[in-house]
Parts: C-alpha cells; structure tokens; sequence
C-alpha cells in the first residue's frame, strides 16, 4: 500500500516533536507529503445574568486569541522540526478538533495522531478524540483514510 499524504494531528497543549518525528519517517518511507494539523476551540462561557453577558463574550473572544496563538506557534515548531525533510502543508483551525479532524482526513491517506491515555484524550475543546471520529457513515464514499494512533506507554 501507498500513502502519497499524511495528516499528522498535533495536540494544542502537549509536546508536538515525538509524534511529527515518527510521522516525518513515515513521511520519508512513503515520499509523502506531510500536513501538519491543530485544533482546538474555546467552549463559550455560561452566564446567567444579562450584564456577564458581555464579560462572557469578551473572556471566550480572548481564549479564542490564545489558541490563535498557540496555533501559529505550533505551526513555527512543526515547519522547524520537518525543516525541509519532506513535503509539508500547514492547517491551523478554530474549531471542535473532533469536527475538524474528521473534516480535514479528507485531505489526505493516512492520519496519525497521538493519545496521551488510549483512544480517549479528555479535553474534547482541546484534543481530537480518535474514538469520537473514527467511525464509518453510511454512505462510505468519501472516507479514503486510514488512521494510525500512538498511544504513549504507561512507562512514558
């Protein structure tokens, strides 16, 4: 089998190098392009009085700019790390990570992503769970990937 692409999931919060190094070898067997990818969302503060309203606006828009951040900090460590060693593309988003990762897998053959605890990684507005995607609509048409999870041992 043959991988011309691979969609490399990076969490927002943890350590990005161990995953991309093992997905620029798979990168280098395959001569695949590798597309780094992040997601992340901020779930919108609950107020129940009309004036925290626009405290609760302005506290959500504020982590909306933190991740905004993070994203183009990621995305500078992932092209330093790659530097020049394959193909790459970069794909930032704002949004559900478990929605956006199952989106964008359209994009390539193969998705690698990481779990710190198994198939379940907690923080659903943080990290992309591959249990909450991984699964197979009905109409199959348009899944072509496939996914490769690396869970971290309970040595690590």
């Amino acid at each position: 089998m043959s991988y011309k692409s691979i969609l490399l999931n990076l969490g927002i919060d943890g350590p990005i190098e161990p995953l991309t190094r093992v997905a620029i070898e798979l990168a280098k067997h395959f001569d695949a392009r590798l597309i780094g990818f992040c997601a992340a969302d901020a779930p919108l503060p609950v107020t129940m009085a009309p004036e925290g309203a626009a405290i609760a606006a302005k506290l959500w828009e504020q982590s909306r700019d933190e991740i905004r951040q993070r994203l183009g900090s990621i995305r500078g460590e992932f092209e330093s790390l790659v530097a020049g060693a394959v193909k790459t593309d970069w794909h930032g988003a704002i949004e559900n990570p478990d929605r956006a990762v199952a989106r964008s897998s359209r994009l390539a053959d193969l998705v690698v992503i990481g779990a710190s605890q198994g198939a379940s990684t907690g923080d659903s507005y943080r990290t992309a769970d591959p249990g909450a995607w991984f699964c197979v609509p009905a109409d199959r048409r348009w899944l072509r990937p496939m996914a490769l999870w690396i869970c971290r041992s309970a040595r690590s």
